[in-house]
Order: structure tokens, then sequence, then C-alpha cells
């Protein structure tokens, strides 16, 4: 990338951008704001007499309600006053209008920030800071790069109106963007097909980089988990989320024979949860144990620890089916063959470098446990042999590349001209392993 290259990531997951206000060209100055007079008294008039009509409904159910109860006369007021707040909808719209103007006041800081920073590309992390890089773009002429990690309107944990939104958003900003980059070929086809006014995807997938010195199991994994030496280690580690086969998983660890044991090294809403499953099923926690997370920086050294990795992901949603997680270069970088569930962009590093052996369909605890039990030592050496020449193949500095040869294109339209294209479609290129 050129030196005078700048670029503003705008990262902001504590809130979502939904929806922004159309806008308004007045052709007809005159017409235009007497017809909005007009819709704002009707507006308003309708509300009033939704709210009037509520009111007094809602006073003759809890009068009735209060009197059944026989309060005390204070505290029927109150009681009546209470309710009649909640039934109205007042808190919950106040917190409503509290949390947008907190929202719109965080964006206006965002982009008054960045604009002073006077970046010449916007690198935005997914579709919910799209609306702070455009808001730039418009003030500043910066290029805008949308970075797609997730196929938002398609998510396990959203509501249908939630997703509605997201699709909406996604069509809004998807001609904003000057360069579109995500992780996969499955979500690049999938968002190209349903936004085809996005640029030509560049795929920079989700892969660690080289280490810098042979990754070697120096037992801490063991250590932590307080396994003996000759324990086989079957290890989840990342986030304990919905949707990801965390109980299965559990249950199935619950059932494997000696010497396997199930590690959980993560964090999570449901590790409470899944800690209650463990102790109900496996009282001696003899079969199923939970450690802490491993910083990033030493990740490596502690997934080496572990005979096999698992990512067990339910197949309810297309976010889940297209999904392709840092896991899948996580363990093989550690010398750790995979055990996926069979999506696609899980099946193919499986399929065609022989880094691990997928998922039984359908999952449950015990095709879960025969997978692993499954897995003989000769097999294992050999899925072993083959994530080490995966990572060899496939791994940061070839994305590096990409992203640095797209930033390059993006900042210095002459390159154009000489250098080769990035955009398009970008299949693996790395070979089979034998």
């Amino acid at each position: 990338m050129a030196g005078t290259a700048l670029a503003a990531s705008v990262v902001s997951d504590t809130y979502d951008f939904l929806s922004r206000p159309p806008e308004i060209t007045l052709t007809r100055p005159i017409e235009t704001l007497l017809e909005l007079r007009i819709t704002i008294v009707l507006g308003g008039l309708l509300v009033a007499l939704w709210i009037t009509r509520k009111f007094f409904r809602q006073s003759a159910l809890l009068v009735a309600s209060a009197v059944r109860r026989k309060k005390p006369h204070a505290d029927t007021a109150s009681y009546i006053l209470n309710r009649l707040v909640r039934g109205l909808g007042v808190l919950p719209t106040a917190r409503l209008l509290t949390r947008r103007l907190a929202h719109s006041a965080m964006r206006r800081t965002l982009v008054d920030a960045i604009v002073d920073f006077a970046p010449h590309a916007i690198h935005c992390h997914d579709l919910h800071t799209m609306p702070i890089g455009h808001a730039v773009k418009r003030r500043t002429g910066a290029k805008v790069v949308f970075d797609s990690h997730e196929l938002y309107e398609e998510q396990s944990l959203a509501t249908p109106r939630q997703k509605r939104k997201f699709r909406q958003q996604q069509r809004l900003y998807s001609n904003k963007a000057d360069a579109f980059i995500t992780i996969n070929d499955s979500i690049a086809r999938y968002l190209v097909q349903h936004h085809p006014a996005l640029p030509p995807p560049v795929i920079v997938k989700n892969a660690t980089p080289l280490a810098r010195k042979p990754v070697a199991d120096d037992g801490r994994l063991r250590a932590a988990a307080r396994l003996e030496p000759q324990r086989r280690i079957l290890l989840y580690q990342g986030g304990y989320a919905r949707y990801r086969g965390l109980q299965l998983l559990v249950e199935a660890g619950a059932l494997l024979d000696p010497p396997w044991c199930l590690v959980m090294m993560g964090w999570g809403a449901l590790e409470n949860d899944l800690k209650r499953l463990a102790r109900r099923l496996d009282p001696s926690a003899d079969r199923v144990r939970f450690i802490a997370p491993a910083p990033q920086a030493e990740l490596s050294s502690w997934t080496a620890g572990a005979e096999l990795g698992i990512i067990p992901y339910e197949n309810i949603c297309l976010n889940h089916w297209f999904c392709s997680p840092n896991k899948l270069w996580e363990y093989p970088i550690a010398g750790v063959p995979v055990l996926a569930s069979p999506f696609p962009e899980l099946r193919k590093p499986i399929d065609q470098h022989g880094i691990g052996v997928l998922l039984t369909e359908p999952t449950t605890p015990e095709s879960i446990k025969a997978d692993v039990m499954g897995v003989d030592v000769k097999q294992h050496a050999r899925l072993r042999e083959n994530c080490k020449r995966y990572i060899a193949s496939d791994n940061w500095s070839i994305y590096e590349k990409r992203l640095l040869a797209l930033y390059d294109e993006l900042l210095n339209p002459a390159t154009l001209k000489t250098a080769p294209s990035s955009a398009g479609i970008i299949q693996d290129d790395t070979t089979t392993a034998p």
C-alpha cells in the first residue's frame, strides 16, 4: 500500500444502526411542507385517540382488579398509576427513545472523530458499522471498504424483525461500498446474489499467521484441566453461545470412554448452564472439565495439548451453514485435527486437505462419542501431518497480500493499469493434501 494511504477502522459492536431517516428532496417546497404539516396533525390525532381509548380501557380493568384485591385507597392509586404507565408503554417507549438518542449521539461523536482523522479509507467491520462509514464518506470523500464477517440478515439469534431491518440496511448500503471483503466463497455468493449492488468480492479468510517456530505441547492445557499424561483430550475452545451444539457436546463428553476427556476452554452466557449439565451427567468430573479461556497470544500453545478439536455447530440458519470460524485454523496450526459439522465451508478443508473428520448426521451425543472413539492412533498421526501441510499452504500471509493489493487498487487508481485485479470471488488455490 502507498505510504500516504490511511485507513480508519470503524468497530462498534455495542449497538446496531438498524435504520436511518430517508433523505427528502423538496422539489415543491410549499406544497411539500403543507402536506407534511397535514400528515403530522392527522398522525397526532390518531395517536391521541389510540392513547385515550387505551387509557379508559386500562383504567376500568385496573380499578376492577384493585377492588377485587381489596387494597387500601393509597395503595390502590399507586397500583393503578404504575400499571397504567406500564400498560400504556410509557417506560418501554422512554427507554427506546433514550437508547436511540444515545446511539445518535455516539454516532455523531464517532463520525466527527473519524472526520478529524481525515482518512483516505474507512474499513467497516460488518454491517452495523456501514452507516458510520457512509456518513464519513459523504463528508470527506473517503473510500468505504465493507468487510462482512457474518450474514446479519440470517443470524441465529436475530428476531424476524431484526432480520428484516438488517436486510433493509444491507440493501441501503450495498451501493455505498467502494470495496467488498468477506471470509469465504459461500457468503460472497449469497451476498452478491441477494445484493447485486455490492462491488465484486475479495475473499480474506480468518486464517492464522504462521508460527515463528513449531508449536509444541508444553503441558499447560493438561495441567489446567488437572489431567494425567495418559489422558486423551477432546477440546472445545471459544464462546459458549446458543446453537453451537454445546449441550450435545457436554452430553457426549459424559459418555466418553477412558482415556478420553472433554475439555471446555472458553466463556459466554451458557457457561453456568453447561457446568450444571456436566455436574449432573458426570458428577465425578472425570470426563468433562471446564477451564478459563487462554490468552489469544498463547492460544496455540494451549491448543497443542489436545488430540482433537471440535466444531459442533447446529444447522439452524444460513449464517451457521456458511460459517468458517477461526477454529478451522487455530486447531490445525497447533497440530490438532478437526472434528466438525458437515457444513460447506467446514467440509472443504477436511475433504480437500484431510485435516480431520466430519461429524455424523444426525448428530447426537452417541454419534459424537462414536466419531471421537473412531479415530485410531494411525489415523490420528496422518491427520496431524495433514494439518501441518494445510497451514503451510493456507495462512494469513496469503490473505494479507490480498488485503494490501485491494487497498493499493482502491487508493491508487493508476495501479489498475498494471497490477492484477484482486476483485472477484477468489477460489481456494491451495493444493490437496495426500
